[in-house]
């Protein structure tokens, strides 16, 4: 299923005037389309049933089974758990098998934990029965073998019971969103004639419960060598919720197009902290002044600089002895430093965590000083300096030419909504000299568990003697 809302509108000086670009209003013609593609709820429970039906009589087998369906056209859902976390009174197989809500330990003492997993079960996680992924498409059927109570266990009175279950699922979203950089020389070239340059912005948002909703701030359109912000919100459109309301770690990678960074271009992530050039190398957080005051009021050392090891690499640390409380030589990635710092005194910080004097030697910063940096919520860099970790891969060349930002944290959502800022500007982006425009398509990629609830109710009934 897709559904496309298509808007034409003219970009007009209303509304937010200070934050539109000054330059141009009048001289841009904008055609909007935003296009949701598939299931927001891809992953569906159908068909509950008990064999027998309700109602069941005491001391009698019972199968419970339900179909889940992927409704999706291309990706399939990962890793599927089952788990029925609640089904009171009701036993695995037989009449003396344990009760669902109850297994035991190895002691044999009772322990709040399941006993009755699904017959397709191939292997378990904790407390929930792992299946195979479910293709495309693909309905999977999911049966419980189980055991009506006894008429003592329900004090031979009609008895209502429900059993509830919960499925969890790994799924992977993406959005892309294609901006504009318009050329200076050609609006000024419409403004003398009197017309209009007429450009596209593009919004493509695909299937999964979770979508990633992108905004250019301030505009529709990115003027050439000047600035563009970007906001990203995450928002819950499926039926069910992520586990603790979280994307994980990683989870979430915002690519941006190389094309369009020079030597001077900057990319500031929602944490203030810039890299800078094709690269993305990474330059001083915009706190830095307050962080190297920190530094000054706690040791006296603050006129030394704050290394942000990322001058020559962009993934840069130190060996570093807790005993003298020193930073030694710097290597470019963690796998090195680790394997020259293997003696038990000496371990591995990131650069930055390092203060340096002119000669190169450095001393760790104070913990008391890490704890006034604040945790960044996203790392940004070239793609080819990128961990091979979370939502993104190496093995998909076609984002080799790009900068990405991941969450180096979990983004929590209140209310299925994304609260903390995910605002990214680039400052100095290219200019577009030989054409009128040029589009710059953004993309996002987000890779969640997410979790379905559900139950089915019974009556069980005192079997006539």
């Amino acid at each position: 299923m897709k559904f496309v809302l298509l808007i034409i509108a003219v970009v007009f000086a209303a509304g937010c005037t200070s934050q539109l670009p000054t330059f141009g209003l009048d001289a841009i013609s904008v055609n909007k389309e935003i296009s949701i593609e598939g299931d927001r709820d891809v992953l569906a429970i159908r068909d509950k049933l008990t064999i027998p039906k309700s109602p069941i009589l005491t001391d009698q087998s019972v199968q419970f089974s339900y179909v889940l369906e992927n409704k999706d056209t291309a990706k399939k859902a990962e890793n599927v758990r089952i788990d029925l976390f609640d089904a009171p009174l009701m036993k695995r197989k037989s009449s003396d098998g344990p009760l669902c809500n109850f297994g035991r330990d190895s002691s044999g003492n009772f322990a709040e934990s399941r006993s009755c997993f699904p017959n397709e079960c191939k292997s378990r996680d904790g407390n929930a029965c792992v299946l195979s992924d479910i293709l495309p498409g693909e309905q999977r059927q999911v049966t419980f073998d189980l055991f009506s109570p006894s008429q003592g266990q329900i004090a031979g009175l009609k008895t209502d019971l429900k059993m509830n279950f919960k499925v969890t699922y790994n799924f992977e979203g993406s959005t892309s969103f294609t901006v504009p950089v318009v050329n200076l020389e050609e609006i000024t070239a419409r403004q003398r004639a009197g017309d209009k340059i007429k450009v596209d912005v593009t919004k493509s948002i695909g299937s999964g419960p979770i979508q990633v909703d992108p905004e250019l701030f301030g505009s529709s359109y990115i003027l050439g060598g000047q600035s563009g912000t970007f906001f990203f919100v995450i928002k819950n459109k499926g039926k069910g919720n992520l586990p603790s309301s979280q994307v994980p770690k990683g989870g979430l990678c915002v690519y941006f197009p190389k094309e369009f960074f020079t030597e001077n271009t900057i990319l500031v992530n929602p944490d203030g902290i810039e890299c800078r050039g094709p690269e993305c190398q990474k330059g001083n957080a915009a706190t830095g002044e307050v962080i190297s005051k920190y530094i000054s009021d706690i040791t006296g050392t603050g006129d030394k600089p704050l290394v942000t090891g990322y001058a020559t690499d962009a993934r840069s640390y130190r060996c570093y002895s807790s005993s003298s409380n020193a930073c030694l030589e710097p290597y470019p990635t963690l796998e090195e430093c680790q394997n020259a710092c293997s003696d038990l005194d000496v371990s591995c910080i990131p650069a930055d965590e390092c203060l340096q004097d002119q000669g190169g030697s450095g001393t760790a910063v104070p913990a008391a000083t890490q704890q006034k940096k604040s945790d960044p919520l996203f790392d940004c860099m070239s793609v080819s300096s990128a961990p091979d970790a979370g939502c993104y891969e190496k093995d998909k060349p076609e984002l080799s030419n790009m900068v990405l930002c991941y969450n180096s944290r979990a983004i929590e959502l209140f209310r299925d909504e994304s609260r903390v800022s995910m605002r990214f500007s680039i400052h100095k982006i290219s200019e577009i000299k030989d054409q009128p425009f040029r589009s710059m398509t953004v993309i996002s990629r987000i890779k969640y568990p997410y979790e379905l609830r559900d139950s089915f109710g019974i009556t069980v009934i005192p079997a006539k003697e």
